[in-house]
């Protein structure tokens, strides 16, 4: 160990002796202050994305907010009967009690899927009748 402290040293003592030499020590101001001013006008350019990208979040963090809201906040009767579509297209049970709008779409997701299948066999019972 002794022997590699001892090159160790003796480099170091080396590099210490030697002085860098620079041959046009103006160049390499102007170019420190170039890359300096260079990397300030990007700043400022990143600052209309940084506000554009904050907005967006913020407008997307707001618009989550309310389909939550939306969709796990219980419906009132009184909203319920005011509405003529929902009179329209809830079932009258659901009229009495509460409810969340999720379940509310089931239900409609249920019955579209129902009128669906009976348009599918009309069509095929058409399309029977013409063959004939």
């Amino acid at each position: 160990m002794n022997n590699a402290e001892d090159k160790y040293t003796e480099i170091i003592d080396q590099i210490k002796v030697l002085q860098p030499q620079m041959p046009d020590p103006q160049r390499l101001i102007s170019k420190t202050m170039d890359s300096i001013e260079m990397l300030s006008k990007k700043k400022r350019g990143n600052k209309a994305l940084t506000i554009l990208s904050l907005s967006s979040s913020i407008a997307a963090s707001v618009l989550i907010g309310l389909f939550l809201f939306e969709t796990y906040s219980p419906l009132q009767d009184k909203e319920l009967r005011s509405s003529k579509t929902a009179s329209v297209h809830v079932m009258p049970a659901m009229m009495q009690n509460p409810t969340t709008l999720s379940e509310i779409n089931k239900i409609l997701r249920v019955k579209k899927q129902r009128q669906q299948e009976q348009r599918t066999l009309y069509l095929s019972l058409i399309d029977k009748h013409k063959n004939l």
